[in-house]
Parts: structure tokens; sequence; C-alpha cells
């Protein structure tokens, strides 16, 4: 009886090795296509930073903005950032469409 406990234990443990190893897969794939999104949008303004295209952006102040445009203006390399400093900036880059031009 305790040796097929054991057993039965033992296949559980697998079962869910295996499990927590695709669930991680899983997880690593939608990091990467969160990053994916994320670097893009950055990158989207940062194009428009570049071309001197002003983007009207929800509740910033012109410190906000100068910051923010530091960053995104420099020569870096978007990959080179981490995913949390990636969602910091995407998050603060909500365009304001009630400012834009009615063309």
């Amino acid at each position: 009886a305790v040796d097929g406990q054991l057993k039965t234990n033992r296949a559980e443990a697998a079962r869910l090795r295996h499990k927590h190893e695709e669930l991680r897969k899983q997880l690593r794939t939608l990091e990467e296509r969160l990053r994916l999104v994320l670097a893009t949008k950055c990158l989207y303004y940062r194009d428009s930073l570049e071309k001197q295209v002003k983007v009207p952006l929800l509740a910033f102040n012109e410190d906000d903005r100068k910051r923010l445009e530091g960053l995104l203006y420099s020569d870096q390399n978007l990959d080179a950032w981490s995913l949390t400093a990636l969602e910091d900036v995407s998050n603060r880059l909500s365009i304001d469409f009630a400012h834009l031009p009615d063309e």
C-alpha cells in the first residue's frame, strides 16, 4: 500500500513538474509578445519625436514630457530595457484623442 502511494505521488510530482515547465514556456512567450507590443508603441512615439510631430498625451505635465522624451529620444536600444521599464514608459504614452486635429 505504501509502495503504491509512493508511486502515485512520484507520478503526480512528475506531472506537476511537466505542467509547471509548460506554464513557464507560455509565460515566456507572453512576455516576449508583450515586450514587442510595448517596444513598438515606444518606437512609434520616438519616431514622432524625431519627425517633430507633437502627440497630445493624457495627464502629462511638461516636466514629465521632457523626462519621457529624454528617455525615448536617446539612441538607447529598447531591447535592452527591462519589461518593467517598457511598461512604465508605455503606460505614460496615453494619447489624448480629444486634442487631435479634426482631419
